[in-house]
């Protein structure tokens, strides 16, 4: 349960963790984020959750379904307590085979630094934002307008976000083909079903969808010369019904799965780190802002997160 409001769901498939630090029963919790199971219940619990860059915190003992897309990350009650967590998860560790090796650094080092001179770049509304959402959205934007926000117009999250469907179903089906043959009794019947996609889906799909993932990783890299972060609602919508399966936002309606990830997931599929922090909250309830750098970049994710905690608190 949502520990701000009982009725609603805490986020993603790492909401255990999530609820857990928000109703004080930890100073910080560890998450899993495939398609944002970190951020997702960081935003619907109102506390700090980060996914950091692909490689840099060992999976070694954990369930990887989606080997390329999985990360291991820290979520608190504050930005500060997150860094401070991190800086004793990163680490190579050559029993992960995506591990990779990161010069060693403080990554609360950046926190309270000036942020005037950080450029932020903004991706367009789209018709799946509650309204409630996007106003909190926009007034932290006009509160940062100050310190260099700047808009920028791009469709690049839609090309990730088709090609994480692929990769996600496929890699899952083929990391859990054995139990699902053997101990299929042993998985839920919707997490079953759900897996059982990728046994529909052809090497060649699997290979344009790493194909989309390469080029987008370009483009995004390309579009952090031009700023230096990127700020979108971490959840596209306030949390929801426990029991609640569909919503309509904005006149559509569709799966809630279907939206939950819609602004997370494509980040997995680059491998770049992202940040959810809370914003300004809507109907008694938390809403996140997702923040999301470069490679490597989680220093100046911390810098401007605990800028924006400063200013809510």
């Amino acid at each position: 349960k949502n520990p701000h409001h009982c009725d609603q769901i805490p986020g993603g498939s790492s909401n255990g963790s999530g609820a857990a630090v928000a109703a004080s029963l930890c100073y910080g919790a560890i998450g899993t984020d495939t398609g944002g199971s970190v951020r997702v219940p960081s935003s619907f619990c109102g506390i700090v959750g980060i996914k950091p860059t692909f490689g840099s915190v060992s999976r070694h003992g954990t369930l990887s379904i989606d080997s390329t897309l999985n990360s291991i990350g820290p979520m608190t009650k504050s930005v500060l307590d997150n860094a401070m967590m991190l800086n004793v998860l990163v680490d190579f560790d050559a029993k992960d085979p995506y591990s990779v090796k990161r010069d060693s650094e403080d990554f609360t080092q950046d926190i309270g630094k000036p942020v005037k001179e950080l450029s932020v770049g903004l991706f367009p509304p789209t018709d799946l934002i509650q309204p409630e959402v996007y106003a909190s959205v926009d007034e932290t934007v006009k509160d940062l307008t100050h310190y260099g926000v700047k808009t920028l117009q791009n469709s690049l999250f839609e090309d990730l976000l088709s090609a994480y469907r692929t990769i996600v179903f496929a890699e899952g089906y083929a990391t859990l083909e054995d139990e699902l043959i053997d101990k299929a009794d042993k998985i839920g019947e919707f997490t079953r079903s759900r897996v059982m996609e990728g046994k529909e889906i052809y090497a060649c799909d699997y290979l344009r969808a790493i194909k989309i993932k390469n080029q987008s990783i370009y483009a995004l890299q390309d579009l952090f010369k031009e700023v230096d972060l990127i700020l979108t609602p971490t959840v596209p919508i306030l949390p929801t019904d426990i029991n609640q399966r569909e919503i309509t936002v904005n006149g559509l309606r569709t799966e809630i799965l279907q939206v939950l990830g819609r602004l997370t997931s494509p980040i997995n599929v680059a491998g770049f780190p992202a940040i959810s922090v809370p914003g300004i909250p809507k109907n008694g309830l938390p809403i996140g802002l997702q923040i999301i750098g470069p490679p490597c970049s989680e220093r100046t994710l911390y810098r401007l997160a605990s800028f924006i905690e400063e200013m809510y608190q």
